[in-house]
């Protein structure tokens, strides 16, 4: 554990027999001690053996509830104060002893919490305790966690904290617990407005000083960097969610047709950089003004991934719009993000209001309803004849093509020249410590983060590609971490200038499909779904994806290829299950099946537990043999999929799962080039 190798030990058969021996003992004195709890006996000698036994374990929960139990019974038998205090101070003695045995013992802490709110123990002595503990281990999470427990009921000032705090971290710079204590404290004045804007800008610029010190001091220690980490969110990395993106984009058009099934209901698509929950009619206002409107319309507010209360991505859905409006008439709404307060996320509420118009044209679009007998589609990689494709991008994305806004606030003066300074001490410190990977972390953080809040960035992302680079030969063990990285900034370079470029657009010659190609990329990570919103057709075959997280994004796709990935389960597929108009999906030569432990299962709702979603335990319920739960609960929510090739995984050879799959998915025509259709 910890980094720590397994030592192997010999068996010696006097020290066996030793153990043996202590462990009849052991186990002698716990049926003792139950038995005592169960007849409720609380005599001087229950309470020694029970104490004997805390001593040897301080694990044991029921031994410690016993002696609540019995503290209470003691204590409401006796008035005179002088009993009661040695009562109490007698429990305080078993838990040190107990401490003394394991003092990181949860039960042990608890019960010395839980004798202090009698309010008959003398406080200072248990400060003075307290510090002879945290100056042997200084780090002991236990001890800052009573420490501040004791401030709260001695009413201890938050500055006398702040200056304990600072008395532990000169006396060692590696000391997190206090780093950590002291964020907290901090974070509170600022919270109870203890602290005003001014002064606090000048705390942060102390702070910052103070940190300096301490990673200049011990470069690899990680205690200084993450304090350094608060001090930037507090600066300028946002904690509180704010809009990333809309669809269709400020100032332009979203036509529908009731006639076409893919068309029938109007949508507005919202992004936001972190999940949020309260986004309704009243959190986001629409007005309209139209002489071609006929009567109001009706706007349902949906998360993209349904089950989640909280999510990146919502949908309004604005019905009856045929009704409202005549033939050739447009509607135009003006949209108000965050008109009223509401929209939050659990690191707080949105950050600033976010204006919209859209036009909403009801008209024949050039779609066709969808054909009955579905033919089978080519993927790119098996057409024969692919060309670039050199029209304008609209075609592509469903719009206009606009650049790409910027929703977040430009740097104050401060907040930039703060920035600029701990680029700069980054820098300074490599110069010094060529291979200290927290340098390097830190500073390919800091340009990524200028890069996205300075209104006009001098930083390029080559020198954060490079410091990713340089991070992989230096600290292997986290690779997949810094190749996830690098794939998000080429993915940031690829998308950000997606609509003036056409290096990734293609056609297909044979169906005249137009597709966005992301192929032998080596991508390990996605990113930036908000530029892709209108794409219908997505190519990301032949990368090193092990997730495809934030594809629900894209809720227009109708094509998706991830052939030859990193997939390693079923549940990897749960984004894609959020997809409601996805017609074909391409998961050949990936690794479903391979691996015996599925890491994403712990995600979802099981029969076991009565979370499961109906359609489910439907389904599981007809089923007779092995039963693969993960393809209903996937592969059951794509009503519309016609098209799955999985060839080249080893679950695909399975019968069980491919009659699974029939099943759940009863919509699908071709699976691996085979008709499966029973019409």
């Amino acid at each position: 554990m910890h980094g720590r190798p397994r030592v192997t030990q010999t068996c010696d058969p006097a020290r066996q027999k030793h153990e043996e021996e202590k462990a009849a003992k052991f186990q002698a004195l716990l049926r003792q001690v139950l038995h005592n709890h169960r007849h409720r006996i609380f005599s001087k000698e229950a309470l020694l053996q029970n104490a004997k036994l805390l001593e040897l374990n301080p694990e044991l929960y029921t031994a410690w509830n016993y002696r609540k139990v019995a503290v209470t019974h003691l204590l409401e038998s006796q008035l005179d104060e002088a009993i009661r205090k040695s009562i109490v101070d007698n429990e305080l003695e078993v838990v040190e002893r107990a401490l003394m045995r394991n003092y990181k013992s949860y039960g042990a802490w608890h019960h010395r919490k839980w004798v202090l709110h009698f309010g008959l123990s003398n406080l200072d002595k248990e400060y003075r305790l307290l510090d002879k503990l945290l100056t042997s281990d200084a780090r002991n999470f236990h001890g800052w966690a009573y420490r501040r427990f004791l401030a709260g009921i001695s009413k201890a000032t938050e500055e006398q904290e702040l200056q304990y705090t600072i008395k532990k971290i000169n006396e060692n710079f590696s000391n997190y617990s206090a780093w950590h204590s002291r964020s907290t404290l901090l974070s509170k004045q600022l919270q109870n407005n203890i602290i005003e804007k001014d002064t606090w800008l000048k705390v942060l610029t102390e702070e910052y000083d103070l940190v300096q010190q301490a990673f200049f001091t011990e470069p690899d220690d990680q205690s200084g960097w993450f304090y350094l980490l608060w001090l930037l969110s507090q600066t300028v990395f946002p904690s509180r969610p704010f809009v990333t993106g809309f669809w269709p984009p400020n100032g332009h058009s979203n036509l529908f047709d009731p006639n076409v099934p893919s068309m029938a209901n109007c949508n507005i698509l919202i992004f936001f950089s972190l999940p949020v929950c309260g986004v309704n009619s009243e959190t986001v206002s629409m007005s309209s003004s139209s002489e071609g409107l006929n009567s109001e319309f009706k706007v349902s507010w949906i998360s993209i991934t349904d089950d989640s209360q909280f999510s990146k991505g919502w949908r309004a859905e604005l019905t009856d719009c045929n009704k409202c409006l005549e033939a050739g008439m447009s509607l135009t709404l003006n949209v108000q993000v965050g008109a009223k307060p509401g929209i939050t996320s659990r690191h707080g509420p949105l950050l600033g209001v976010h204006n919209l118009t859209v036009n909403i044209e009801l008209g024949s679009s050039s779609c066709s309803a969808p054909e009955k007998h579905y033919s089978r589609i080519t993927w790119p990689e098996e057409c024969k004849q692919t060309s670039k494709f050199e029209d304008s991008p609209n075609d592509i994305f469903g719009c206009p093509s606009l650049p790409l806004q910027r929703h977040l606030e430009p740097l104050s003066e401060w907040q930039e020249k703060t920035l600029t300074n701990q680029i700069n001490t980054c820098r300074e410190l490599l110069e010094l410590e060529n291979d200290s990977k927290w340098a390097m972390l830190m500073l390919a953080r800091l340009l990524v983060a200028y890069d996205q809040f300075a209104s006009s960035s001098e930083h390029g992302m080559d020198e954060v590609q490079q410091l990713y680079k340089r991070l992989l030969e230096v600290d292997p063990t986290h690779q997949y971490y810094y190749n996830e990285q690098l794939s998000l900034i080429r993915f940031h370079q690829i998308t950000v200038d997606l609509h003036e470029s056409s290096e990734h657009f293609w056609r297909s010659d044979q169906t005249q499909n137009l597709w966005v190609r992301f192929n032998h990329l080596s991508l390990s990570k996605l990113g930036y779904f908000e530029r892709l919103t209108g794409v219908q057709n997505l190519d990301l075959s032949k990368n090193k994806l092990q997730s495809l997280e934030g594809i629900e994004m894209l809720q227009f796709l109708v094509n998706l290829d991830v052939s030859n990935n990193h997939l390693t389960s079923i549940t990897a597929l749960r984004p894609v299950s959020h997809l409601p108009k996805l017609q074909a999906l391409n998961i050949k030569w990936n690794e479903i099946g391979k691996h015996m432990i599925d890491k994403n299962r712990y995600l979802f709702p099981t029969v076991l537990n009565n979370s499961a979603k109906k359609h489910l335990k439907n389904n599981l319920n007809k089923e007779e043999g092995p039963v693969h739960w993960e393809v209903y609960e996937i592969f059951g929510r794509m009503l519309v999929l016609r098209q799955l090739d999985i060839h080249g995984n080893p679950i695909s050879e399975n019968e069980a799962f491919r009659s699974n799959l029939l099943l759940a998915v009863p919509s699908l025509v071709w699976l691996d080039a085979e008709n499966v259709s029973t019409e």
